[in-house]
């Protein structure tokens, strides 16, 4: 304030007579009208530690400028001030701040007005407002464009699950949605429209049957492997690619159980099957030999 009140005086100082005769003068005399800081005619002047500043009919805080009283049209223009009891928002008392939004926030406008703020993680928040006297505490807005998720854009928002479905989540999102059945399903755009099938999810904990949770599954055998029933139950696996006998994977347990060689019935002569993949043996007291 002090720099802005010596720039206007030296400039009143330097300021050649011929620019403000005629015009400025009561008299015929050449003899240049005083100057006062303070504000226009209709603005309210408020005194700081810093010098006075002022604040118009709409309360934004103006910076108090070098007067001509008798040349008012020659005032140098004001200025926004942000000290003092204006250092919140520019305009005094405090109620007279416009609603607004973080620092680190987007605000929506509507006719010239804050709708609503957006985070840096698309969350639609309500504005700031001062009406009180204070800053108001921000809280989610759900109006509006707003009201389909609480996210903006609409791009944004999670995804969601029909009725009777339970979500499933991951860091407070929807992963997955389990029906009545315990089967694993896709979740849903919000934009999806009714009726919208929802396709299998098979990742993660539901990668092992598409059941939810995994102590679900019924007893089977792992990809790649081919499934032999015994009184229409898995009774063992073949590997596909080297006929090896294994057991069935249990997951009863909610952990699934780890595959052992399996000797018994069909796969009683060497662990594989069909016995015909097993390799040339000689009976018991005979000596095999090789022949190169």
């Amino acid at each position: 304030m002090l720099n802005m009140i010596r720039k206007m005086l030296i400039f009143a100082a330097i300021t050649p007579i011929c620019l403000l005769a005629n015009v400025c003068t009561t008299n015929d005399s050449d003899q240049l009208p005083s100057l006062t800081l303070g504000c226009p005619a209709g603005q309210t002047v408020m005194q700081s530690e810093n010098g006075p500043y002022c604040i118009n009919n709409y309360g934004k805080c103006l910076t108090a400028v070098m007067l001509n009283p008798e040349c008012p049209e020659q005032n140098p223009a004001q200025e926004s001030y942000h000290q003092d009891q204006c250092q919140t928002c520019g305009y005094y008392p405090i109620s007279q701040c416009p609603d607004t939004c973080g620092s680190d926030q987007q605000p929506t406008m509507k006719n010239n007005v804050v709708q609503f703020c957006v985070d840096s993680e698309n969350n639609c928040l309500t504005a700031i407002n001062y009406r009180s006297g204070f800053a108001s505490e921000q809280e989610p807005y759900n109006e509006g464009v707003c009201s389909m998720c609480g996210m903006y854009p609409t791009s944004h928002c999670p995804g969601t699950c029909t009725d009777g479905q339970t979500p499933v989540l991951d860091d407070g999102l929807i992963l997955f949605c389990v029906n009545s059945k315990k089967q694993c399903l896709e979740k849903l755009s919000y934009h999806a429209t009714p009726g919208t099938i929802q396709n299998t999810y098979r990742e993660g904990q539901c990668q092992a049957c598409g059941l939810y949770p995994i102590s679900n599954c019924p007893k089977g055998c792992a990809e790649g492997q081919k499934t032999m029933m015994q009184d229409n139950k898995p009774a063992f696996c073949i590997d596909e690619k080297t006929h090896t006998c294994l057991t069935v994977i249990d997951y009863s347990t909610g952990i699934p159980s780890k595959q052992e060689s399996y000797q018994d019935g069909l796969c009683s002569t060497c662990g594989l099957y069909p016995a015909t993949q097993c390799p040339d043996v000689c009976p018991d007291g005979q000596t095999p030999v090789k022949v190169d």
